[in-house]
């Protein structure tokens, strides 16, 4: 489970973002990929047993120990500050989602326990294709849609180019 989640982080990590140029070419790379979310990392890392298959009856579980190491001043509240923390620790980047605004239900601006716990059943529970409460190792990816080059679906009838909009 554990070995499983570190290959998705390294993996996650090995790879650098694409310069602005070289953008269309990543798209290419990833077209018709699998991939994994964030969140699909995280889930693997929180609750996964040795086949990496979650249960999401212990997503509960895992969330609220979540809580509780990134509840850095033990307020019973996680602020943006310990929410990006907590982003940043297990999914990778601060911004990645679920975002405290995602997860904030009441508008208070902080996550509570529940608020914090429901929203990662929720995020779990779309990953559960099948709806049988496991999360397997397939349902974790997702497939990337087969790209086309540029000037590809640009073409008009007979093969020629259409005008593009303006902007």
């Amino acid at each position: 489970m554990r070995l499983m989640a570190i290959g998705l982080i390294l993996t996650g990590c090995a790879s650098s973002a694409p310069s602005r140029g070289d953008r269309s070419n990543a798209a290419n790379q990833l077209s018709g990929a699998k991939v994994a979310l964030p969140m699909a990392v995280a889930l693997t890392g929180l609750a996964a047993d040795e086949t990496g298959t979650i249960d999401i009856t212990f997503i509960r579980e895992a969330a609220s120990q979540q809580f509780d190491r990134f509840d850095r001043d033990g307020s019973g509240t996680m602020s943006g500050i310990e929410h990006a923390a907590w982003a940043e620790a297990i999914l990778g980047d601060r911004f990645a989602r679920p975002t405290i605004l995602m997860l904030d239900r009441d508008g208070s601006g902080g996550l509570s326990r529940q608020e914090f716990s429901t929203g990662l059943e929720r995020a779990a529970e779309r990953f559960d294709k099948n709806r049988d409460g496991l999360i397997t190792r397939d349902e974790l990816f997702i497939q990337m849609p087969e790209g086309r080059n540029r000037s590809q679906g640009r073409e008009g009838q007979a093969g020629q180019q259409r005008p593009r909009p303006p902007r």
